[in-house]
């Protein structure tokens, strides 16, 4: 017994670092956009239970994929506090527990809200498994894993969201819907754009060691056109202010593609992504909170005040980011972590699909000693 309640410690402590609590916010968001779209105007215990299963879910896939990608992420991710494998933190064996414990919370929690629920997320274990797991391994397919990622991402909770609504899937989610998939879609491109050395290093063939970095940014750029045109055309003209929120938005994020695609500077790269990432959580969360607003029946005035609290502080960075970038820094740079390497980068955009005369992207690594020179 005093073995085990320092063990049950341990697991807990787990448990709460392979929640990575932004992308679990990010999955609980997309369920709240589920719910709100079909009229859920309340916090219930309903979507508590159905945060708390998404959330296990989550950890419980992220803990398969740490356990099937250990030899990549040594390399690619090194150093950082939430790869518990990478940092020494857990054993194997321990994180195999964690990923058993998150599933049996997920699913029971599921079947609490409803037995469809429980299904659905019992059903998506299987599936998104597959993303770390053979024999799909869907996350080393060049062209599958990034739509197979935004489905993951956006799908089961927004249908979580729907059925805690008490709503069900129709025409009415005909546009919404593929607009936030579009929207995580144009994310999702670009993940692998910091871990080219030890993707390059253990041959995962991703789109952007494949197709070059160019090829990446040019269809990240038209999922985040067609998401943000789908996204208004959806809201407009029943949540005017919905609408009228998603334009700025669409100007900040679109002046970060375009200097994500213009620079040659690796640490660019990568904080450009992380924060292009946190804004289009903060849009949805601004979209969320102005429909919230207008279901109570709120006046100009009021959605004028939620417009400028939910989206004044992504403004500031975005404006600060773009205004002196070689200056900016984050709260949280140690965000900036992952084991990225001194590179030539425009050679890390030449295709592997070109001929032998072209370097190959592993070609022109070399490997870096530590962070200081990245953020220096």
């Amino acid at each position: 017994m005093n073995r085990l309640v320092p063990r049950a410690r341990r697991i807990l402590r787990l448990y709460a670092t392979t929640l990575r609590w932004r992308s679990s916010l990010t999955l609980v968001v997309f369920m709240l956009c589920g719910a709100v779209w079909h009229g859920l105007s309340a916090v219930t215990p309903q979507l508590l239970l159905g945060a708390v299963a998404i959330a296990s879910l989550y950890a419980s896939l992220v803990s398969v994929n740490d356990l099937a990608d250990e030899a990549i992420d040594r390399i690619n991710l090194r150093g950082f506090r939430d790869r518990p494998l990478v940092s020494s933190g857990a054993s194997r064996r321990e994180l195999r527990v964690v990923a058993g414990a998150a599933a049996v919370v997920s699913i029971a929690a599921g079947f609490l809200v409803s037995p469809m629920i429980g299904a659905l997320l019992l059903v998506s274990l299987a599936l998104y498994a597959e993303y770390s797991l053979p024999p799909l391994c869907v996350s080393h397919r060049t062209w599958l894993a990034a739509p197979y990622l935004a489905l993951g991402y956006v799908l089961v909770p927004y249908l979580v969201g729907v059925v805690v609504s008490g709503g069900r899937l129709g025409a009415h989610d005909a546009v919404f819907l593929p607009a936030l998939v579009l929207l995580f879609l144009s994310r999702s491109l670009l993940k692998d754009l910091r871990d080219r050395w030890g993707d390059a290093t253990h041959g995962k063939r991703t789109l952007v060691l494949v197709h070059g970095k160019g090829a990446v940014c040019g269809l990240s750029i038209a999922s985040l056109s067609a998401g943000m045109t789908l996204l208004a055309v959806a809201l407009f003209p029943a949540h005017p202010w919905a609408a009228f929120a998603v334009l700025p938005y669409a100007v900040g994020l679109g002046a970060f593609q375009a200097r994500l695609l213009g620079t040659g500077v690796l640490r660019d790269e990568v904080l450009i992504v992380l924060l292009a990432a946190r804004i289009s959580n903060g849009m949805l969360l601004t979209v969320l909170g102005l429909l919230f607003a207008q279901q109570a029946g709120a006046g100009a005035a009021a959605m004028a005040a939620v417009f400028a609290v939910t989206s004044a502080g992504y403004a500031r960075v975005a404006v600060q980011y773009l205004r002196e970038p070689e200056r900016f820094r984050l709260a949280d740079e140690h965000a900036l972590r992952p084991a990225l390497c001194s590179v030539n980068p425009q050679a890390l955009s030449t295709p592997q699909s070109e001929t032998d005369a072209s370097p190959s992207p592993l070609s022109a690594v070399q490997p870096e000693v530590g962070l200081r020179a990245l953020v220096a």
